[in-house]
């Protein structure tokens, strides 16, 4: 019994049980029509039509097999409805990282909602150590981090890089701080830092680059939370380093202050990535191609 045995059947019965009715609308022969029938009726072992004189009757097993006939042939339909409109009405799960997921995801995602309406699109903010591992795990398609490696997750990953940013150091505009901003590296590698959790991309670039000039920092505080650590500039707690994305307003107001230490530059670049047997076809591409292209002028 195959779904053709039912399509037949069930023109059958639309076309009030008459065969040679139901073979014009599907193009087919009248014997092939009278086949199907009967090959139901030998694979269920049951009469699905009484035969009397030249005219077919539908049976109380026939009427039931209709029913389930047309539930099936509708699930069918929705079916073939849902997975072909895939990429306009489908789902797509990204991911961002602390910094991404503050300015740039939320205009991506509305920028490309606008021309995919029906697309239902869900979004992770986490760090990218634990994005990394979602992608290789394949419980996100993409994210964008700004990890050159996610350690556990490397060697399933592949890395595109997007562009490229700095990190700025602030601190707070009043006590010591005040009036003053230019460091010599030792004397910046002296001050009391606020700083995110080891594993992070920002950690990890401040680090490396604090390492190659010889200082090995020991931070007062850490923290998954970026507004944490600002909240904590603003009142005096000690100094961090920001992406511009998050020191922006923050500065213009005046809260915090952006200081300079001499010869440091804190580069930050940031990656699209995906798992490396992932098949980026379709919507996928799409929402990667709009990305690429909104981050080009970053």
């Amino acid at each position: 019994m195959t779904i053709r045995h039912m399509k037949i059947f069930a023109a059958v019965c639309r076309n009030g049980n008459n065969l040679s009715r139901a073979a014009r609308e599907l193009c087919t022969t009248q014997p092939a029509v009278s086949l199907a029938v009967r090959e139901l009726e030998e694979h269920y072992s049951v009469l699905l039509f009484d035969r009397i004189g030249r005219r077919l009757f539908l049976t109380e097993a026939g009427k039931r097999f209709l029913q389930y006939a047309v539930r099936v042939l509708e699930l069918l339909e929705e079916m073939e409805a849902g997975m072909l409109s895939w990429n306009q009405s489908g789902v797509i799960r990204i991911g961002g990282s602390i910094t991404t997921g503050y300015q740039l995801m939320p205009e991506l995602v509305e920028d490309f909602r606008h021309d995919h309406p029906e697309l239902h699109i869900e979004v992770v903010i986490q760090p990218s150590r634990i994005l990394g591992r979602k992608i290789a795990s394949n419980e996100l398609e993409l994210a964008i981090v700004e990890t050159p490696s996610i350690e556990g997750a490397e060697e399933m990953l592949v890395r595109e890089e997007l562009f490229q940013s700095t990190l700025v150091p602030v601190a707070p505009p009043v006590g010591k701080y005040a009036g003053r901003e230019m460091y010599t590296a030792a004397e910046f590698a002296a001050l009391p830092f606020l700083l995110r959790e080891k594993g992070s991309g920002t950690r990890h670039i401040f680090d490396s680059v604090m390492f190659s000039a010889g200082y090995e920092i020991h931070p007062v505080w850490e923290s998954e939370s970026s507004m944490a650590l600002i909240n904590a500039v603003r009142r005096g707690v000690g100094v961090t380093v920001l992406p511009v994305s998050l020191a922006e307003a923050p500065l213009q107001r005046g809260e915090i202050i952006r200081i300079y230490p001499e010869g440091l530059v804190f580069l930050q670049k940031f990656y699209l990535i995906y798992h490396k047997d992932k098949v980026i076809t379709g919507v996928l591409r799409d929402f990667a191609d709009v990305l690429k292209e909104k981050t080009k002028a970053l």
